[in-house]
């Protein structure tokens, strides 16, 4: 009888330690799809917009559909390139478009001890010609001035890669010479070289993706230059503001709640909350258009973003932040509810915002918690008084 307990009991340390090795594998596969998720370039982007804080330029009407502006050849997928600097150029077509007026503020870089071209940065310009959303036309005009008397070296205006992860280029005028992405994440248009005075560089962009961040963009060397500099050289810098028409209520693109000091990113979601942000989930409404459901994790590997949700009140504040407009919100009501009652999510037809994660208790097998914590807002002043 003794070595049957004997058996039961090695089979049982058996059973444990073979589930505590599997959860442990499972869980250790978890953290690195978080972490992967926190480093990928839409999460990073995501962070970059929730964290801008330049308020757009609003234009006061939207400019006609039917204004024409001048559109050149398509330009082909960037030529990736083996180093940091450009090879042999590759022609692009272009056509020739007008100037556009612009006058920002830029940086100038001070030039190295080798002779560089006397070509510099003096003004930027970065219009949505229709309210900014994916598929919204986007023009980009960069002034460059060539202080030389004759016609200066090729050149490149230099972007980060990932900024072009939210935006697709169409056309270019003058004619691009290439287009080539670098080992150090930046992708490079590279120009002929320009004649004296200012030129104005202009890119016409489709959005393909929500936000209005504008590029941080380098004026540099390109080859051709000047005997013993290297391409890639920087002669200047500028950000210009984004101006846009008005836009519409959209998805949620991040979220402030002062009471908790809560300040995140938001990505759209089919239900599982993205790790260390917040999620919304995909099928709800627009900011203001019905019930928006945003989801984030209370605790574990993909973070805590709203483990401090039960701290919400009646009354307390809620900010929405959409395509660069504040939406406030107020608390109206919080409550616990089971795990699979999914009426907090269901269609609205009066705007409110919804926020959920879990609470209760930790279910192993099940790998989550038996309840939903639920905080539901309405648009100020409309919420309910405490």
């Amino acid at each position: 009888m003794r070595d049957w307990l004997l058996i039961g009991a090695a089979l049982a340390l058996i059973v444990v330690g073979g589930f505590g090795v599997f959860v442990g594998m499972r869980s250790d596969a978890d953290v690195a799809a978080a972490r992967a998720w926190a480093e990928s370039e839409p999460a990073q982007r995501a962070q970059r917009l929730a964290a801008a804080t330049a308020t757009p330029v609003w234009l006061p009407t939207t400019p006609p559909a039917s204004t024409p502006r001048p559109l050149a050849t398509a330009i082909a997928a960037p030529t990736p390139d083996v180093s940091t600097a450009d090879s042999a150029p590759t022609p692009v077509p272009a056509t020739q478009a007008p100037a556009a007026q612009v006058a920002h503020v830029v940086q100038v870089v001070p030039t190295e001890s080798v002779p560089l071209p006397h070509v510099r940065v003096v003004g930027s310009d970065f219009t949505f010609l229709d309210p900014p959303e994916p598929g919204a036309n986007v023009h980009l005009t960069v002034m460059l001035q060539n202080d030389e008397p004759n016609v200066s070296p090729a050149l490149a205006l230099s972007f980060r890669s990932d900024w072009f992860g939210g935006y697709h280029l169409e056309s270019s005028s003058p004619a691009l010479v290439a287009d080539r992405a670098g080992r150090d994440r930046r992708r490079r248009l590279v120009l002929d070289g320009l004649p004296p005075g200012v030129t104005s560089v202009d890119l016409n962009l489709v959005s393909t993706a929500e936000g209005l961040e504008p590029p941080q963009l380098q004026l540099e060397t390109a080859a051709g230059a000047p005997p013993g500099s290297q391409p890639g050289s920087v002669l200047g810098t500028a950000q210009p503001p984004t101006a846009a028409p008005p836009p519409r209520p959209g998805p949620v693109m991040a979220l402030r709640i002062p009471r908790i000091g809560l300040s995140t990113a938001v990505v759209p979601t089919s239900w599982e909350p993205p790790a260390f942000i917040v999620g919304q989930l995909q099928d709800s409404a627009a900011v203001t258009l019905g019930n928006t459901v945003l989801v984030g994790h209370v605790s574990g590997f993909a973070g805590t973003v709203f483990a401090h949700l039960d701290q919400l009140e009646p009354g307390d504040d809620i900010v929405a932040i959409s395509r660069g407009v504040e939406y406030r919100f107020a608390v109206s009501q919080t409550f616990t509810g089971a795990a699979d009652d999914s009426s907090p999510i269901e269609v609205s037809d009066t705007p409110r915002l919804t926020l959920m994660t879990c609470t209760g208790t930790w279910e192993p097998f099940a790998r989550s918690y038996s309840d939903r914590l639920w905080v539901i807002a309405e648009p100020q002043p409309e919420a309910a008084a405490p």
